[in-house]
């Protein structure tokens, strides 16, 4: 093969062209084909999303999936290699619910007559068919595959796009029921109900692995921080009953025959509801007491009085049913108003939600009695309804008889203090410079809260919105008695009252006001006030005020110390540790407080407490809003007290559990709430809000704002909330230890990830939720019966024998038609779909369709050989195909191969996360990053390949990238194309020819044969035979390209061909021994550091490598590539520049199968050019790596050192003392002699002599030095000391080799050949010193001139000038004229 200069493509050329030439002629498909199926080598490819796009972090995995493969097939493996499509799960359904205009999970209905949701503002939502929905998804799962390709093709992977496998298909889905099948009846499958991470915009809950993935997954985020009061039962408390527009009434009279009825009727009415019932009693059976139901059915003529003045006023209850009340009806209610006389009210009537009006009973005697007891009850339910709650059971005596009526409020602001009126001293004012209360008389018809509304606006213009009746009283007045109903109103802003009436404010604490003058009733309110502030209070922190609403427990740690403090006139219970923490104000300054006892936390267990005042339907449970023991509550954070919200917390959850009560849901699958006085309310819009009502309503004592780290999911963009789910578990628990052993047989890179990260995530894993609330994924192969039964089924077979039914799509919503019978039990599908990790982790034989069909190829193949994935996987993918596939081989799933090997994987390569080249999460609003393509084009796809396997991302570290890494590490790898131009250059020159046979110079005996075509390879041995008796092609090797040793390559040769026939001479300079060793010594540890896994380590010595080849050897050698000694004075003879370029071209070429595996477009190029082979690189096998010469290595290795420190020596004595200035003498002293390199010591430092001085005193190495360097040591304690005496002889010779660097450069620049001789002229103008000394340089050394240039040299400037330029050498003008010879 001959070489011609000059004609090399650059990468955006062949790498293209290589793309389409690999498809032309198969080569990927023959790579496979050529290999044997019994030498498989196996790799899982975890697939991406099919609607994602690619970016650097998948190019990166699938750089490293192709570049193992690539290695592994060059070593003689069968690699298959398949693509794999995940089509299911949440990142699908966004893609087509964005394609679908969905904004609300809801919209997708699974009936017709599924109710439309309603957005925020009330208004219906559109829907779309379940069947719809699907249909879509199955349509858009080819979104992005060409794309896909497109990329991958570009950045030189091999894969099997065509037979790709996608999780959505039947075949693949049929696998992955008959492993839940097989899990499930193996007992590593269960159904039960634990806290899960929950979705609400996907209505679903999620992975903790899927969250975590993600660098993003965790945001930080402003929440409300709470301080929450639980007043204990057991102390004073103040009673309160809060009703809302969903709260249960109940009204209960004798006999459920008038009063009841009457307020049942007008609650409903008024209220526009059916939230009230009424009941009656059944006292004695005498009609002149009270008759009772069975009375009333007995009766001719039944009483009518009450339905018909009811009848007045527009409201039938003629239909009314009557009910006898018993006690296990009470939990029902909300409120309970007892009408029923005291004297015949059983003692099970009674407790904190029931109040009772003094209404007289008409008996039904007259229509006048009954009208007077209803218009006296509609008064009332009014007031009931208008936020005022009357119990005449706590009213003084004599109340409702006064003659008039007062409503007085004691305000408390937004710090505590009270609020009170300071009347004035004008004549005729009551109470003159008294405290007083704000308010006023009631006008008729008006209800104390009507009249508290009225006067608060007129005196104050404050809007009254929290308020609670302090107490009531009667005061006499002028000889008139004053019914006094006084209210407390908190939360208020004192600075923005207006006062219209009185001289002024009176503020402060209750002490300070009584220590005034205050009227009667204002002092009976301030002592109300400070009775009902002595009651205790339990003080816990929450950072989500969103689960108060479903508060059930309280924890507190009996081993730890609590105590009871006074703080601005409250009574709170808060651990000791936390106190000074948890006592500050807004400005987190101190507050003052006294301790008035200390106690163990036990003290507190078992005590109850009030329920906060959320509205909330508490379940009827005893042991709720109680205080329970747990061990996880600590001091460290918070008040030592821990809300417990056991709907809402995995802690909670369990705690609750372990005492028998349930999870309490307050809010929906879509984080709306459904209970409480947030009805209707969506969860994280509403936080805040929650926080502030709260507060509001006093249940708050403090509300801080804190920054913390919070997760979301990162498909949703959406908070996640802990929420318990009922689902279906895999059973990590009693796996753990089987998993742990078998990792203990899998080979990690890096390696502190295998008893680090991974290790670690199995030993704290919880059970699998396995089971989700979508719709596009495999179908949970569940049926249930009507009686409990359950029925799992592993293959579309068993279903159409169980059914009869057989589909062509087996999702939702076609698979939940199908229905059967078993025994008389009717089984119906569970509405749930798999998590798709569980899909993800069982690919391995989902994608063969296995058991059903691959059943050999799968089993003799397990498990695999090699994964990678970057390191977000390891708590993902990597974990859940050990999971499954551990499960399933020690189940006896997998026959003989599960046997003998449980671990999915052997080998696993974990990477980094690609950053932008700002060090953050690569985003295209942020402009950190260039395409991939745009990249590819710009630089090369070899060089971002090369990039990215030898960065730190492969040791799993993240890495930002930058475009200049890419350009820098395609500068470098431009070395081997800088070798490949020189070495084509001389070869064309000098006609040097390959004759296909590759020979290791530094044995003699060839490596590999038959690498050019048949007719281009006879013609070079016919030549080689006839040129230089070299043996001729080895014919038995035609169709090998891969010699393991040279004994195999002689026992398959022909023949009569000798040993000796079939070996060439072998090098003996001493640079081609080094480099051919360094090139053996680096395909030695390529191969040791890719057998192990270690990418980043097996390419780190190649640029080394590349820099030695291209800056010391053939910089060192290009004398020996000049024509011989007849062409050109200096060459070296004909035999060593044959020598040379052998040893260049073996290099060269052993270069490319070295790195075929990672940069496959570069091998290609430059294997194809240097070889002329028609078969690609990619189908060749791993060259052995040959001899090495360790003492010449050892040897080249010192005399570097020397150099470099020679020329340091050189560089730190100053100007004049540069590499192309002669010096006289080296001499190198210490304990290593250096082999027979002095010429190349002398050509590399430019010194005439180099001199070994075997001696440890260094005076007596200088003996004789003219002006001696400082001396520096080597790494191989020998000392460098240089002669820095420039004689006039020395300058001049350096004045020289400067004229022929600009001559060279000249040559260069006029466009000429190497071999070109050319006619110089070279001129100095100038008479100065400088002038005379280059005239005087340029007469000595002429001749060394002209033989270094190729020149004859000219007295005057050649007519035909071919260039000519002007040059300045040491402060002398130098005038270069040229033409060709």
């Amino acid at each position: 093969m001959k070489f011609t200069h000059g004609t090399r493509r650059r990468a955006a050329e062949y790498e293209k062209d290589w793309v389409q030439r690999w498809k032309d002629d198969q080569t990927f498909e023959k790579s496979v084909a050529q290999r044997p199926a019994n030498n498989a080598y196996v790799f899982y490819d975890g697939p991406p999303f099919i609607t994602g796009v690619p970016h650097h972090g998948t190019l990166l995995s699938s750089i490293v999936k192709d570049a193992v493969p690539r290695y592994w097939t060059m070593k003689g493996k069968r690699v298959e290699r398949r693509w794999g499509w995940d089509c299911h799960g949440l990142p699908a359904e966004n893609f087509v619910e964005k394609q679908l205009n969905i904004t609300d999970r809801r919209q997708i209905v699974t009936s017709s007559d599924q109710p439309a949701p309603l957005d925020k503002d009330g208004q219906p939502l559109p829907t779309i068919s379940l069947e719809t929905y699907i249909t879509k998804a199955r349509e858009s799962m080819v979104a992005n595959s060409e794309t896909w390709q497109g990329v991958i093709d570009r950045i030189g992977r091999w894969v099997d796009f065509a037979g790709a496998y996608r999780t959505m298909d039947k075949d693949f889905m049929e696998s992955v029921w008959w492993a839940f099948k097989q899990l499930y009846e193996a007992g590593k499958i269960y159904e039960g109900e634990k806290v899960l991470m929950y979705d609400t915009k996907f209505a679903t809950p999620v992975s903790k692995a899927e969250v975590t993935m993600d660098n993003d997954a965790y945001q930080t985020v402003t929440d409300p921080s709470v301080y929450v009061k639980f007043k204990l039962k057991d102390s004073k408390t103040s009673r309160k009953i809060v009703l809302s527009e969903h709260s249960k009434v109940l009204f209960v009279c004798n006999a459920n025959a008038a009063r009841s009825q009457m307020a049942q009727g007008f609650y409903n009415h008024y209220s526009g509801s059916q939230n009230a019932d009424s009941a009656g009693l059944n006292p004695e059976k005498k009609w002149d007491e009270a008759p009772t139901l069975s009375d009333f059915e007995t009766m001719s003529h039944k009483p009518a009085k009450s339905s018909e003045t009811m009848q007045e006023v527009g409201i039938d209850i003629t239909g009314h049913k009557r009910q006898l009340l018993t006690a296990d009806k009470l939990g029902d209610y909300d409120l309970i108003v007892n009408l029923a006389e005291k004297s015949q009210t059983p003692n099970w009537l009674r407790g904190d939600n029931v109040i009772w009006w003094d209404v007289t009973d008409p008996r039904n005697e007259s229509a006048e009695k009954n009208r007077i007891a209803r218009d006296e009850i509609e008064q009332r339910v009014k007031q009931l309804l208008n936020g005022e709650i009357v119990d005449d059971a706590q009213k003084p005596v004599g109340f409702d008889e006064c003659e008039r009526s007062y409503v007085g409020a004691l305000l408390v602001d937004t710090n505590g203090k009270l609020i009170a009126q300071q009347r004035d001293d004008k004549p005729g004012i009551t109470n003159p410079s008294m405290v007083s209360l704000f308010g006023g008389t009631s006008h008729e018809d008006e209800s104390p809260i009507e009249t508290l509304h009225r006067e608060l606006q007129e005196e104050l213009e404050l809007e009254v919105s929290s308020n609670n009746l302090l107490l009531q009283t009667v005061k006499h007045e002028n000889g008139t008695n004053v019914a006094c109903s006084i209210y407390i109103v908190t939360g208020v802003d004192a600075e923005k009252l207006e006062l219209h009436e009185g001289a002024g404010f009176a503020m402060g604490t209750p002490e300070e006001l009584l220590s005034r003058p205050v009227t009667s009733v204002t002092q009976q309110a301030i002592e109300a006030f400070i009775n009902a502030q002595s009651s205790v209070s339990i003080l816990a922190w929450t950072t989500t005020p969103w689960t108060l609403p479903a508060n059930l427990m309280l924890a507190v740690n009996p081993d730890m110390t609590y105590c009871e403090v006074l703080v601005d006139g409250e009574k709170l219970i808060i651990a000791e540790e936390a106190l000074e923490r948890t006592l500050q104000d807004e400005k987190h300054q101190p507050l003052d407080y006294d301790v008035l006892r200390k106690f163990p936390g036990s003290e507190l267990v078992g005590k109850t407490y009030q329920p906060l005042d959320t509205g909330s339907t508490w379940p009827e449970n005893d042991k709720i809003h109680t205080i329970y023991a747990a061990d996880f509550v600590s001091h460290e954070s918070g008040t030592g007290i821990v809300h417990i919200a056991p709907a809402y917390g995995e802690d909670d959850f369990e705690l609750a559990k372990s005492h028998g009560i349930s999870a309490f849901h307050v809010i929906d699958d879509n984080g709306y709430y459904t209970d409480s006085n947030y009805k209707g309310l969506e969860v994280w819009d509403n936080n805040k809000f929650i926080a502030k009502d709260l507060k509001e309503k006093g249940a708050v004592w403090k509300i801080e704002y804190i920054r913390h780290e919070y997760p979301f999911n990162p498909r949703s963009k959406q908070r996640i909330m802990y929420r318990a789910i009922p689902s279906w578990f895999f059973d990590i628990q009693g796996q753990k230890p089987l998993m742990l052993e078998q990792n203990e047989h899998i080979n990690w890179f890096p390696a502190h990830l295998k008893h680090g990260r991974f290790a670690k995530n199995i030993e704290q894993a919880p059970d699998w939720n396995l089971s989700r609330d979508r719709f596009w994924a495999t179908a949970m192969p569940v049926w249930k019966g009507d009686r409990g039964t359950v029925k799992v089924v592993g293959s579309y077979a068993e279903l159409k024998e169980l059914s009869g039914v057989e589909l062509d799509d087996y999702h939702r919503p076609w698979v939940d038609d199908i229905t059967f019978e078993i025994d008389g039990e009717t089984f119906t599908r569970i509405d749930k779909v798999l998590d798709c990790w569980f899909e993800s982790g069982s690919m391995p034989f989902a994608q063969l369709h296995y058991p059903f069909e691959n059943q050999t190829k799968f089993e003799q193949n397990y498990p695999a050989d090699f994964i990678v994935e970057y390191i977000g996987q390891v708590r993902a993918w990597f974990y859940y195909v050990h999971a499954v596939n551990a499960a399933l081989a020690e189940i006896g799933a997998f026959g003989e191969a599960g046997a003998q090997h449980k671990n999915a994987y052997s080998n696993v390569i974990t990477t980094g996360v690609v950053a932008g080249n700002d060090g953050r999460k690569m985003s295209k609003s942020l402009g950190n990053f260039t395409d991939p393509n745009e990249l590819m084009d710009k630089f090369s796809a070899d060089s971002l390949r090369f990039l990215l396997l030898s960065s730190p991302l492969l040791n799993g570290e993240d890495f930002a990238l930058h475009d200049k890494d890419v350009g820098d590490v395609a500068r470098k790898l431009s070395m081997i194309w800088n070798m490949y131009d020189f070495f084509t250059m001389y070869a064309e020159v000098d006609g040097w020819e390959f004759d296909g046979t590759l020979i290791d110079p530094l044995s003699g005996k060839p490596v590999c044969t038959s690498l050019l075509s048949t007719e281009t390879a006879s013609a070079h041995r016919e030549s080689r035979s006839s040129t230089t008796g070299d043996t001729a092609e080895l014919a038995a090797l035609k169709q090998s390209s891969y010699l393991p040793d040279v004994d195999n390559l002689n026992s398959r040769a022909r023949a009569d061909v000798s040993e000796d026939e079939a070996t060439i001479g072998a090098v003996t300079n001493p640079l081609d021994i080094w480099i051919i060793s360094r090139l053996h010594e680096l395909v030695a540890e390529v191969e040791r550091r890719m057998d192990a896994y270690n990418i980043p380590d097996a390419l780190s010595p190649i640029l080394p490598f590349l820099d030695d080849a291209s800056n010391w050897y053939v910089r060192r050698s290009r004398r020996r590539f000049w024509r011989s000694s007849k062409g050109a004075a200096g060459a070296e003879d004909d035999g060593d520049k044959s020598d040379a370029y052998r040893t260049l071209h073996y290099v060269l070429v052993r270069l490319s199968y070295l790195l075929a595996p990672f940069t496959p477009f570069l091998a290609e190029e430059l294997y194809h050019n240097l070889t002329g082979d028609d078969e690609s690189i990619h189908l060749k096998n791993w060259l052995p790596a040959g001899a090495v010469d360790e003492q010449v290595l050892a040897d080249m290795e010192t005399v570097k050192d020397i150099v470099s420190v020679a020329l340091h020596i050189r560089s730190r004595a100053g100007r004049g003392y540069g590499s192309r200035q002669p010096l006289s003498e080296m001499r190198l002293y210490g304990v290593n002699p250096v082999g027979d390199y002095s010429d190349i010591l002398k050509d590399e430092v430019n010194v005439q002599k180099v001199t070994f001085i075997q001696t440890n005193e260094l005076s007596k190495a200088l003996d004789g030095m003219k002006e001696p360097s400082g001396t520096e040591g080597t790494r191989n304690y020998i000392f460098v000391t240089l002669e820095l005496y420039r004689s006039p002889e020395l300058k001049r010779e350096g004045l020289m080799r400067e004229v022929i660097r600009h001559v060279q450069s000249a040559r260069k620049k006029a466009g000429l050949q190497v071999d070109d001789r050319i006619v110089l002229h070279l001129a100095v103008s100038g008479d100065d010193e400088p002038s005379a000394q280059l005239r005087q340089a340029l007469a000595e050394h002429a001749a060394t001139i002209a033989s270094e240039t190729l020149a004859t040299m000219a007295a005057e400037r050649p007519a035909d000038a071919l260039y000519h330029t002007t040059a300045t050498v040491d402060g002398a003008e130098l005038q270069v004229s040229l033409a060709k010879a």
